[in-house]
């Protein structure tokens, strides 16, 4: 079968990776690519267990040796390419990323496939063995956390030798980890612990029974895999390692979610947006109001600032917002529907620009808490 390089290959972002890795299959199975042998790139940042679950659950190939980087090389000097962030319907109707990821995940749940990603028999398991008494949890389930902050990427030294964070490109996609409190108080009341991961300089959270800080080691990548995959569900930002728990269908709750016509892609999560406010009247811009072009998928901070600073406000999740989405998705583990009818109309306005349909709706308790956002 005919091989393509990727190109560009993201492979050092976990989230990246795993939702590019999980597209490019389901297109090929759903006729929205043709057939060939995607060839990945890997970097010294790719998180290695991740890369050996593409490999094993996909028909891609890695490079890992020398005489496959030289293949590699005749491959881009051929000009046999493909880009991963792009796709085509049947119809030759072109899809970035972000759109395609909503509309395969609608159509692979429609037609009730399993998810592509799934673990080797004894693979993660054998490894995984005693990380739950290694972190002192004491229960039989437990959520992760995981909140981006302006420490996620983005780091340089200043003039004066101290680190500066500059990645304004997402900052709009960072929320205040503190802000998440209440809701983790509300799971471990409900029984279970809750692991907040973080880089090592991402702001910690004040010690209580039930909360495990775990910083992430790039020695121990299956850890990642396991927290964000095994927990009974993923408490987080529009942040990669909701792409990974997304790819292996464990349920997400999706805070501070922005864009507004942003959403998770996966019929067993729930999400709630940021908000829009006008400078001028203070008045919060309905859905539709905020999904207008040039706002609706405006993903870059700097772009989004340069039109719309001077008119627009942008207001992340409260803490009971965040509350009550967990609240929610406590209610919501293991039934895919009915939704509703504030969810439904909300879904049938996004269904606008997502022609394939949508899932995982936005938490009710949201939407009855700003009713402005619906007409």
């Amino acid at each position: 079968m005919t091989k393509k390089l990727l190109i560009p290959s993201i492979t050092g972002r976990i989230g990246e990776f795993a939702e590019q890795a999980d597209l490019m299959q389901k297109a090929k199975i759903l006729g929205w690519r043709e057939p060939f042998t995607p060839v990945w790139i890997t970097s010294l940042r790719t998180n290695t267990y991740l890369r050996d679950l593409v490999a094993q659950c996909t028909d891609a190939e890695i490079i890992l040796t020398a005489e496959q980087f030289e293949e590699a090389g005749k491959l881009h000097q051929e000009g046999q390419l493909h880009d991963p962030s792009v796709y085509h319907d049947p119809k030759g109707v072109r899809f970035d990323e972000d759109r395609a990821a909503v509309a395969l995940n609608s159509l692979w749940h429609q037609a009730d496939h399993d998810p592509i990603f799934s673990y080797p028999p004894g693979s993660l398991l054998s490894k995984s063995e005693g990380i739950l008494g290694a972190l002192g949890i004491r229960s039989d389930w437990f959520v992760t956390v995981h909140c981006r902050t302006e420490h996620y990427l983005g780091r340089e030294l200043d003039k004066d030798g101290k680190q500066k964070y500059y990645d304004n490109h997402n900052r709009y996609r960072n929320a205040d980890v503190t802000t998440f409190n209440s809701a983790i108080d509300h799971i471990i009341e409900e029984g279970g612990y809750v692991v907040h991961i973080r880089e090592g300089d991402m702001p910690s959270l004040a010690p209580r029974t039930g909360l495990v800080d775990f910083v992430r080691d790039s020695r121990k990548d299956w850890a990642d895999i396991f927290l964000f995959t095994q927990c009974k569900f993923l408490l987080c930002t529009t942040s990669g390692p909701w792409c990974v728990a997304s790819v292996f269908n464990t349920p997400v709750a999706q805070t501070n979610t922005w864009p507004l016509s942003e959403r998770t892609f996966t019929s067993n999560s729930l999400f709630i947006p940021k908000l829009y406010r006008s400078k001028s009247s203070g008045r919060t811009l309905s859905l539709i109001e905020g999904t207008q072009e040039p706002l609706r998928h405006c993903f870059n901070g700097d772009a989004f600032d340069k039109r719309h600073q001077g008119t627009i406000e942008v207001i992340d999740n409260s803490p009971n917002d965040i509350l009550g989405l967990v609240k929610d998705m406590f209610r919501s583990l293991g039934i895919t529907g009915p939704f509703t009818d504030i969810q439904k109309a909300y879904n049938n306005i996004a269904s606008t620009w997502e022609p394939y349909g949508v899932l995982g709706p936005p938490a009710t308790s949201f939407l009855s808490s700003h009713p402005e956002l619906l007409p």
